[in-house]
């Protein structure tokens, strides 16, 4: 017998309606660091790494926003026509009970957890190539761990926010929770606990977390952005009268709507 429950999704418009925000402000910064640099680099500027680093964070948003509006009009109302036309004979059909599981698990499972994982990687692959450009011999020549990359890029730029350290080591923690299923395992420390704007997360030996939901994300997502500023506008980085180059520039100039 079909189920004739549901469980509850989320508002995606809203959702949608936030990234949008946040988009604009990614491009404002592309904006100024384009005309910035173009004097200076040239024709390659979409690929210097003080450009594709906001480029990278348009990219997360537009990948973000593409996959919330497929679930928007295609996925809801549940008993939209898509389902019907994609699950049929001789699959099952779901029901709309399995149909908002199915919704929550494309959310949690692949755009959220895709969402957070990527954010950090472009944090890491920046400051990596900013501290290689700065002082091509630190940090096991750009090569240590993201803690030894981003300590020693802060040490050369000094600029950093205050609760940069903080911001950086939530995101670390939470990735490589999200890396084990959304539990946390760590070899040699059983318990972390990270303050962060007046808020206090823990993470537990074998214990989930509970915290990262679209809000938070959006939030620290912000967070980066303002942190990419903040190096990025030091004039140690963006004074350098060559080209930076990113090598994964490709395919990452923001196209204006």
């Amino acid at each position: 017998m079909l189920s004739t429950t549901t469980v509850w999704v989320p508002d995606f418009e809203v959702l949608i309606s936030t990234l949008e925000k946040l988009r604009v402000e990614i491009e404002r910064d592309y904006d100024i660091y384009f005309a910035r640099l173009l004097p200076a680099v040239g024709n390659q500027v979409d690929k210097d790494v003080r450009l594709t680093a906001f480029a990278h964070l348009g990219g997360l948003v537009d990948s973000t926003l593409l996959a919330f509006t497929f679930i928007d009009r295609h996925l809801l109302p549940l008993d939209n026509i898509w389902w019907e036309e994609v699950y049929k004979p001789p699959f099952q059909p779901f029901d709309d009970y399995w149909r908002s599981v199915n919704i929550n698990r494309l959310n949690n499972s692949f755009i959220k957890q895709g969402f957070l994982i990527k954010l950090f990687s472009e944090v890491e692959s920046t400051f990596r190539i900013l501290l290689r450009e700065i002082d091509p011999l630190a940090a096991n020549k750009g090569t240590a761990s993201f803690p030894s990359i981003y300590q020693s890029l802060k040490k050369k730029l000094g600029s950093f926010p205050t609760d940069a350290d903080d911001l950086l080591n939530l995101l670390r923690l939470s990735r490589n929770t999200v890396h084990n299923n959304g539990l946390y395992f760590h070899d040699s420390r059983p318990h972390d606990q990270i303050t962060y704007k007046g808020a206090t997360y823990n993470f537990d030996f074998g214990k989930p977390i509970d915290f990262v939901n679209w809000e938070w994300l959006f939030e620290r997502f912000e967070d980066v952005r303002k942190l990419f500023n903040a190096a990025i506008s030091n004039s140690m980085v963006l004074d350098v009268p060559t080209l930076i180059a990113d090598p994964f520039a490709a395919n990452r100039k923001i196209v204006p709507r």
